[in-house]
């Protein structure tokens, strides 16, 4: 998905890395570790096969929850190995070789614009 994000495009609250992203666009992209449904560019089939399902399976079936409980915690790992948590935390120790976690392509988010405090500001809440 890509977010059109509230707030600057750095590190901060639910989106706990930011870079720019490098790879094939038509448009300027940063990379995050946070899922949020906040105004967003997606497929409905990213809905129908892969969100929709996390939250079918989740307690209660997802009832009385945001969605990012049940998307953007699981992509964090809460903290196990693999997981945006522990690459957020290679990055805080100045480990510039650390590899963004396997499960980015199916959970990441991407924002709209450069990873920079100037960009960012998209839509207001």
């Amino acid at each position: 998905q890509v977010r059109l994000n509230l707030r600057p495009n750095v590190a901060r609250g639910f989106d706990t890395v930011v870079q720019n992203y490098s790879g094939p666009s038509l448009v300027p992209l940063a990379r995050t570790c946070g899922w949020a449904d906040a105004p967003h560019v997606t497929s409905r089939q990213y809905y129908l096969s892969f969100v929709i399902p996390l939250l079918m399976h989740d307690h209660d079936g997802g009832k009385r929850k945001y969605v990012e409980e049940s998307v953007h915690y699981r992509m964090l790992r809460h903290g196990n190995p693999g997981g945006c948590w522990e690459f957020k935390n290679e990055i805080a120790k100045g480990n510039v070789a650390a590899k963004w976690p396997e499960a980015f392509d199916d959970y990441g988010t991407y924002l709209y614009g450069f990873a920079s405090a100037q960009d960012g500001h998209y839509t207001v809440h």
